[in-house]
């Protein structure tokens, strides 16, 4: 199963039927900072939207996949509201309620015309702050256009 977090509308590879594909358009509201799905047991969000379960999706996922614009080195808003609504399931303080056993990918498909060098370095900051080392592999992939991303097996 993969969890695809997309800002363009469009997932540009193959969804299964089982994968979770966020995109604008998709009930999900902007985290409140109450940390209350750090206080239950089964780390759901009390915001009751499609986001609710997003980090148990991402622990029982196999595969990441995101496809976002570069807004100054960060996510664009969409995608950065989604993840931020997985915080149980992201970063090196995740309440992990299984044992790792292999790291998770992470492919990041990220776009935007006449992104500077110090937005790219920005980004790889990000990106490491927002996973884990530990528990994921993430790889990077560059496009001035969303259109032109393939999928990359690795």
């Amino acid at each position: 199963m993969k969890v695809i977090i997309t800002d363009t509308g469009a997932y540009p590879g193959k969804a299964g039927l089982l994968d979770r594909v966020y995109r604008p358009g998709n009930d999900v509201h902007i985290c409140c900072g109450c940390f209350e799905c750090l206080k239950r047991a089964d780390h759901t969000c009390i915001i009751d939207d499609e986001g609710k379960n997003i980090g148990e999706e991402i622990d029982k996922c196999d595969e990441i996949v995101i496809v976002s614009r570069s807004c100054y080195g960060c996510f664009s808003p969409f995608v950065k509201k989604v993840l931020e609504r997985g915080l149980t399931s992201l970063g090196p303080d995740a309440l992990v309620s299984h044992q790792i056993i292999d790291k998770k990918k992470v492919h990041l498909h990220l776009y935007g015309r006449k992104v500077l060098r110090s937005e790219k370095d920005l980004m790889d900051r990000t990106i490491q702050a927002c996973f884990d080392p530990k528990r994921f592999d993430a790889i990077a992939f560059w496009y001035d256009d969303p259109w032109k991303i393939v999928r990359h097996k690795t």
